[in-house]
């Protein structure tokens, strides 16, 4: 009888302790697993932001210096507008010009156009504008006469022709995607004289947009409703992207569901310079993922800690109930069924 009651005693003390250990676990999982969604969900909103925002800095430096490059020209005191045919001379010139331009990297190729003239200039060469638009350049989905008139455009604008496929015998590669952009040459910063064009492969975007770290994420630079480029790791439709960012005048982070149930976050930044719009999507569950992760992470701690707590519950549960045995070891030696032992 002695023991069963020693033991119901020990056993109440491990079951209070234990219990208070349970309560404390459960509060403190509760607590952390909110804390940990919301601060995963930020650390990921932050990340994309501050990515997306890398993309737009580094395109908007390498515009602003094809825009200074077309600046240089216009300003050059060596470089007037004239006519192959009446000035060969100032063709020489140009092109020893253009050649200092060859460093850059960003660009495949620069020429220049003068409006007044029907040939074409770059540092290597100088052709006729019908040669290069009808059989040295062959620009997917655009006509020659077109290609022709865009390269000839008075109307002052930049203009961004967005990757499209070009097969020639002038590029680094004879069949790639190229972006070309049309920035218009002013006499003394004044006087639309002609256009520098900049032939650029693709290959030089797709490097703004890969990540250090491989990350499933769809980017693009878009120039109102048109896709200059972009990587697409995941299967969106532009339609669903064009439309979340069409009044878009600053900065937006929001949710996106497809038809399908899929769930996304899109990140919108509107550029400063040509007012063009950069865009990252990422998928939901790449939230749900790195939460359940950092869930499981924390569940196994707190599994390994319960082990050293279970223990101490033991340890001290005896050592509560070890002056309870003592008096009952005491009182229990003086008795026999309830009378007094006598001793001699």
């Amino acid at each position: 009888m002695r023991k069963i009651f020693g033991r119901s005693i020990l056993l109440s003390y491990i079951v209070s302790y234990a219990a208070v250990m349970a309560v404390l676990f459960i509060g403190v999982g509760i607590y952390v697993n909110n804390s940990y969604a919301s601060a995963i969900h930020e650390s990921i909103v932050e990340e994309n932001t501050n990515r997306l925002s890398s993309l737009r800095i580094q395109h908007e430096e390498k515009l602003s210096a094809l825009i200074n490059i077309a600046n240089q020209i216009s300003l050059s005191p060596y470089i007037t507008p004239f006519k192959l045919k009446e000035n060969a001379l100032k063709a020489y010139y140009l092109k020893e010009h253009l050649v200092s331009y060859n460093a850059e990297n960003f660009f495949d190729q620069l020429y220049v156009v003068f409006h007044d003239d029907e040939y074409l200039y770059s540092s290597g060469t100088s052709m006729s504008m019908d040669i290069f638009t009808e059989k040295l350049m062959h620009y997917e989905g655009i006509p020659a006469d077109y290609l022709n008139s865009l390269l000839r455009k008075k109307d002052g604008e930049i203009c961004i022709l967005p990757a499209t496929g070009v097969r020639s015998v002038l590029t680094s590669d004879t069949n790639k995607n190229m972006v070309t952009i049309i920035i218009p040459l002013r006499l003394g910063g004044r006087f639309i004289v002609g256009n520098a064009v900049f032939i650029i492969n693709d290959v030089a975007y797709q490097k703004m947009f890969t990540d250090e770290i491989s990350q499933e994420r769809n980017m693009y630079i878009f120039s109102g409703k048109t896709v200059i480029s972009a990587k697409r790791a995941i299967n969106i439709p532009d339609e669903v992207i064009l439309k979340e960012i069409s009044e878009t005048e600053d900065s937006i982070i929001r949710d996106i569901v497809l038809q399908d149930g899929s769930k996304y976050i899109l990140f919108a930044q509107r550029g400063k310079l040509l007012n063009l719009c950069y865009v990252s999507v990422i998928p939901h569950e790449t939230v749900q993922m790195q939460t359940a992760r950092s869930r499981l992470a924390f569940s196994l701690f707190l599994l390994m800690l319960s082990v050293p707590c279970g223990l101490l519950t033991v340890y001290f549960a005896n050592r509560h109930v070890k002056p309870i045995r003592e008096i009952q070891k005491s009182i229990g030696g003086g008795y026999n069924g309830g009378r007094r032992i006598q001793r001699n």
